[in-house]
């Protein structure tokens, strides 16, 4: 390039101002050595390699000699001075500076003469120092890289190239060898069709060039020798165009003839996952099962939970839960869900789980063998499981699926077992408890409440009235002249007179009416939200209906029996249930004073 005479270039070393400049903006550790005037100038770089502030450093040549390590001194002085005397043709030299801290950094320290004068002597020296310590460092990492990437190459268990942008190889891993059966020095260089049988060359080539031109990765399988390779090739670029191919390549003939095996063992672990889902799913619900069968208050109430478990683990099935109902030897359907499956009501002998007094599991195999419980055309598959407790059958469960003929596995079968099994302890339990409920609040011989269950229901039910605002009737009955009976014709036909009466109290009492034996030949019936003519209405009907009644001594010999009663309401007669009963029992007294067989009200009696 040809400059303008009229062009001045300004030169830093007459400016002071841009020299500084130039100093400060540099990235270098740089000094510039004003000779005549014995004053050197450093940059920030240069302090800051050694910890210092520039204010802190001299600009003269006796305190860069200080600096310099004592060992170093003579070097560094006599280095100068062949190279200012021109015996060097550079100053070039390694040596220590002291650095702020007092330790000791080794640098390189390079420089020339920049300007000299009219006579050729020079007047102005610059240069540069480097930090040979981290150059030292730099250099070990890049050596220890170097050495550990050729270990890499050496020992690598995959297949490592690299190639040249006419897809010849530049370095490889040390199994190619094996591969190629020749050594590596043989291989580097070559084109492909050189290695690689012609068609397969000619697919690497043209992949490989297919990664160069278009920058992108590039998966491809490749067979040679019988095996297979799966080699993934990729661009490495420069200046942000790709320069070089590189990649690895693995040996997958082990793994293709293993993958059939791992699908297979995959599908296993699904299964296991799923086994293990459908597991913790079950078992939460026969948790949820046992807790709450053990909550539950009726049979009913039980067999809603075993519904909701049933329905729960088992969708898509029908099912049907049954209990024996009063008729001997017969059964009812208590519950049904899905499709309707199964007869409203059947005889054991109609199960054959039932007759067996265990589970029976019908396949598409057993068709023959349905229970005749169950509708026709019957189900694919079904199974029955009686629910039994000390050799009781106590209700039975039945399943079944429509299509599936293999649904009831043997998993399947145990946890239905479980629940039945569950489920019968449950209503056992519920039984027991309801029986001794009722031994605890029956007469034993009557079959009515007892007087200690009345005086309970009628305190609880003057608390209702109170709330409901209505009447409370209470009747007072006696048996007249009992005590004859069981003296002439003995305790046993008293004890069926008694049990007939009771019968005849319950057939003819409301559901929400409360029947009692108070004691001996004594009877009280509490009639909530009654009126006094409702009152008086049933009291006059249950002594008709005991007048009715006929009991035999002999085949010519017959006796009947008459009832007083007493009545009492509440509010009318008493506010307290014990007032109520002692009002009701002073009208009884009454009746009896009248002549017996009759019904005195207490508003009526002369106790009022």
């Amino acid at each position: 390039m040809t400059v303008s005479s009229n062009t001045t270039q300004p030169d830093p070393l007459e400016n002071p101002e841009l020299l500084k400049l130039i100093l400060e903006g540099s990235e270098l550790a740089f000094w510039d050595w004003d000779i005549p005037n014995a004053s050197i100038q450093r940059n920030l770089q240069w302090a800051k390699m050694l910890g210092y502030l520039v204010s802190e450093i001299q600009p003269t040549l006796e305190q860069w000699i200080r600096l310099i390590h004592p060992e170093d001194r003579k070097k560094a002085e006599r280095a100068l001075h062949n190279y200012l005397r021109g015996r060097k043709e550079c100053f070039e030299i390694e040596y220590r500076l002291r650095m702020k801290s007092g330790d000791y950094k080794r640098v390189l320290d390079r420089g020339r003469i920049v300007k000299r004068d009219n006579l050729g002597n020079p007047i102005r020296m610059a240069g540069i120092i480097n930090d040979v310590d981290r150059r030292g460092m730099l250099e070990k990492a890049l050596a220890e890289s170097e050495q550990l990437f050729d270990l890499f190459l050496e020992l690598s268990p995959i297949y490592i190239f690299f190639k040249d942008n006419q897809a010849r190889p530049l370095r490889l891993s040390k199994n190619y060898e094996k591969m190629l059966g020749r050594p590596i020095h043989e291989i580097l260089g070559k084109t492909m069709d050189q290695l690689f049988p012609s068609e397969m060359a000619k697919k690497m080539i043209q992949d490989d060039l297919h990664v160069l031109e278009s920058g992108q990765n590039l998966e491809v399988i490749e067979e040679l020798n019988g095996r297979t390779f799966l080699s993934t090739k990729f661009p490495i670029k420069k200046n942000g165009k790709p320069y070089i191919l590189a990649g690895f390549t693995q040996d997958i003939t082990e793994q293709r003839t293993a993958e059939n095996s791992a699908k297979e063992a995959n599908l296993r672990l699904k299964k296991t996952i799923s086994d293990l889902e459908r597991y913790n799913q079950e078992m939460a619900i026969l948790k949820w099962l046992v807790e709450m069968m053990q909550l539950c208050q009726s049979i009913d109430e039980t067999f809603g939970i075993i519904t909701s478990a049933l329905r729960g683990l088992f969708p898509g099935t029908s099912g049907m839960l049954g209990t024996p109902s009063e008729e001997h030897g017969s059964f009812v359907v208590r519950d049904q869900w899905g499709k309707p499956a199964n007869k409203q009501s059947f005889y054991l002998d109609d199960c054959l789980a039932l007759r067996r007094r265990r589970l029976f599991h019908i396949d598409h195999s057993m068709q023959v063998f349905q229970c005749k419980h169950q509708l026709t055309p019957g189900p694919a598959s079904s199974i029955c499981i009686p629910m039994i407790v000390h050799e009781e059958i106590l209700g039975l469960i039945n399943l079944s699926h429509s299509s599936n003929e293999d649904f009831f596995d043997i998993h399947t079968i145990q946890v239905i077992q479980a629940i039945a099994d569950s489920a019968a302890v449950s209503m056992a339990n519920l039984i027991l408890r309801e029986t001794l409920r009722q031994q605890a609040i029956r007469d034993p011989l009557t079959k009515l409440f007892n007087r200690r269950y009345m005086e309970e229901t009628l305190e609880r039910e003057i608390k209702h009235a109170l709330r409901a605002n209505y009447a409370v009737g209470l009747l007072f009955l006696d048996l007249d002249l009992f005590k004859s009976i069981n003296d002439r014709y003995g305790h046993l036909l008293g004890d069926k007179v008694l049990r007939d009466i009771g019968e005849v109290l319950l057939l003819n009492t409301r559901g929400e009416d409360i029947a009692c034996r108070y004691g001996g030949d004594e009877f009280v019936i509490i009639l909530p939200d009654v009126n006094a003519n409702d009152l008086e209405n049933k009291a006059n009907k249950l002594l008709n209906l005991v007048r009715c009644l006929e009991w035999n001594i002999s085949e010519s010999e017959t006796f009947r029996i008459q009832l007083s009663c007493g009545s009492a309401l509440f509010p009318r007669d008493s506010a307290t249930g014990i007032g109520l009963i002692q009002a009701a029992d002073l009208a009884l007294y009454e009746a009896k004073h009248r002549g017996r067989n009759l019904l005195v009200s207490f508003e009526q009696s002369n106790h009022n």
